[in-house]
């Protein structure tokens, strides 16, 4: 009895799962229910998307190796932490360190290795699991010692053989004629009888769609073998037990190993490229499509291709439409995603996290797959310049007193989205000119406003202003330079006239100077009087007032807005005696800031009252 190793996999596991816990550290899960909603990398577990695991690697092997004996290495010791995973295939690797023939070869992939070794020597054998996502496994590694005690068997069989297999017109068989070789060894090598027998690989028994032929016969010591399957799996370790009689009884027993390989499908096709989409203003909702094209699916060995899957996977696109149908051929798809809020784009393009992908997955009869996958990705396109703005573009501007701001605005171009996208405004990179509104029928309104500080500043707002006539849908933006010209129109001054009443009388003094009461012209007194310039500004702007004249009582500048001037406080000359009394003109200076307008003012005679 030989004696079995079993390598402890607990603390490979418990790393395992401390590293999956890690890897998710740095992402909220994401919400699911189906596996296809994790994206290529993921599972859904109780409704959240987890990072599938890889499986974990475990061999136990023989005690007390020996040549030409024929020993089983066990990895179903091997485990996968996803609970609602599985190990799909064992793949073994037996190498050679310092022993001088060729090591084993295994092509089974269930999870026992029956193997022997044709000199002593150091080898390692090597362990990959897959779980059923096709997620690898580190692999597990032994090095062990293979001994040679000195032939004591009666029997001797030829080397292992490797071959690959063909397919075709409803047959499997191997690549390459297989014959085995026995021989009775010391004093027993006449009067013997052979007789061979078959043992196939797991998951592979002899039926009626599966067959192993001897020729001439199994009882001779060098029969050519014929191992063939109607379209069945074939691929595998097949062990061939001979067993030597004389007239005695059994001599001995060996087994040799015909491994037959097998090569996975092949999957070829045109990759898409950026999907265009289109945005739908009546439903809000964004579309997209197109297809992986010229799908082929095909088996270099010409094994029947029975199972083919395609999944449509997305994660963290709002849950939202994607899904297409397998034509053969191609595969096509179609995202849909709503817009009910801005943010929403996010899900159809450049979302954090955002991924959508095609996997096909192709199995051969012998169980070895093809896992292609394809990332979709949705493309866009820019706003485009339909109709320029005009050129030269003048626009007249106002003053509006309740928010203390001149204002001026102008219909810039009219732009439109090649994908339908709806479109807002951009920075214009201009100081007063920086908001930029979108009507529906995509044309560009430039808002511009400069607020009032005190003083007429027309100057500071008035004239060219360069705008970058920047549009945007939700993802790029496109631009147009434009000169903006803001006129300006100078203020009005009208000239007035007006009356000033003031008391007059005639001097007493005067009527007795001259004996009998003279009537004398009247004496009119110093006075003053309210002097209201009449200025307007066609643009409602603020204008400064100024006036010229000794007359005013005031030298001080005083600021007219919303058409309103105060009053400003005029006096006439002295008192004096007046057969004609004095007319008062003052000159009046208005200015927005950037334009002077002058006209006077009339105060027209005194009059007694």
């Amino acid at each position: 009895m030989r004696t079995i190793r079993r390598a402890g996999i607990s603390l490979v596991l418990a790393a395992n799962a401390a590293l999956s816990a890690c890897s998710g550290a740095s992402r909220a899960p994401a919400g699911c229910f189906a596996n296809e909603e994790c994206g290529t990398g993921g599972r859904c577990t109780a409704r959240i998307c987890v990072a599938d695991a890889a499986p974990v690697a475990a061999i136990a092997r023989p005690e007390a190796l020996t040549v030409f004996g024929l020993f089983t290495f066990d990895g179903s010791a091997s485990a996968d932490p996803d609970p609602q995973d599985a190990i799909r295939a064992h793949r073994w690797t037996f190498s050679a360190v310092d022993a001088p023939c060729a090591p084993p070869t295994v092509a089974d992939t269930g999870p026992l290795a029956n193997v022997r070794f044709a000199c002593a020597g150091r080898y390692t054998v090597q362990l990959v699991v897959e779980d059923e996502l096709g997620v690898a496994s580190v692999p597990a590694v032994e090095t062990f010692e293979v001994t040679d005690p000195g032939d004591l068997s009666k029997v001797t069989v030829g080397p292992d053989l490797v071959v690959g297999h063909v397919c075709g017109a409803g047959r499997c068989a191997p690549d390459n004629v297989v014959t085995l070789t026995a021989t009775a060894t010391g004093g027993a090598a006449t009067a013997v009888a052979y007789r061979w027998t078959v043992t196939p690989p797991s998951n592979r028994p002899l039926d009626g769609t599966r067959r192993v032929r001897f020729a001439p016969s199994a009882a001779v010591p060098e029969p050519i073998v014929t191992i063939e399957t109607d379209d069945a799996a074939i691929s595998g370790d097949w062990l061939f037990q001979v067993e030597v009689r004389d007239a005695a009884g059994v001599l001995g027993a060996a087994t040799t190993r015909v491994s037959v390989t097998n090569r996975p499908p092949l999957v070829t096709a045109i990759a898409p490229g950026p999907a265009p989409h289109r945005f739908d203003a009546a439903t809000s909702v964004f579309t997209a499509s197109g297809s992986v094209a010229s799908v082929s699916v095909i088996d270099p060995d010409g094994d029947p291709i029975p199972s083919r899957a395609v999944a449509w996977l997305h994660a963290n696109d709002g849950g939202n439409v994607f899904e297409g149908i397998d034509s053969g051929s191609s595969v096509s798809f179609r995202i849909a995603v709503p817009h009910t809020t801005i943010g929403d784009e996010r899900f159809l393009i450049g979302g954090a996290g955002l991924e959508r992908a095609i996997r096909l997955t192709a199995s051969d009869v012998n169980g070895d797959e093809a896992v292609a996958s394809w990332p979709v990705v949705v493309g866009n396109r820019p706003p485009v310049l339909a109709a320029p703005a005009p050129a030269p573009l003048h626009v007249s501007h106002v003053y509006d007193l309740s928010q203390g701001l001149y204002k001026a605005t102008a219909m810039l171009g009219r732009w439109s989205d090649p994908d339908g996208d709806p479109l807002m405004g951009g920075p214009t990179g201009d100081a007063d000119c920086g908001a930029l509104d979108v009507l529906p029928d995509g044309t560009t309104v430039l808002l511009c406003s400069r607020p009032y500080t005190g003083v007429p500043q027309i100057q500071l707002f008035a004239g060219d202003h360069l705008v970058s006539e920047t549009v945007r849908d939700p993802w790029a933006p496109s631009s147009a330079p434009v000169t903006v010209t803001i006129d300006d129109r100078a203020p009005i001054v009208t000239e007035t006239r007006g009356v000033a009443q003031v008391a007059c009388s005639t001097s007493d003094y005067c009527c007795r100077a001259a004996g009998p009461c003279v009537d004398y012209a009247p004496y009119y007194p110093s006075t003053s009087f309210p002097l209201t310039p009449a200025v307007t500004d066609p643009d409602g702007d603020p204008v400064s007032v100024s006036f010229s004249g000794s007359t005013v009582s005031s030298s001080t500048t005083i600021v007219c807005t919303g058409g309103w001037c105060p009053s400003v406080w005029m006096k006439t000359l002295g008192g004096a005696y007046c057969y004609q009394p004095p007319t008062t003109e003052i000159t009046i200076n208005a200015s927005d800031g950037a334009l002077t307008a002058t006209g006077k003012h009339f105060e027209a005679t005194l009059t007694c009252r």
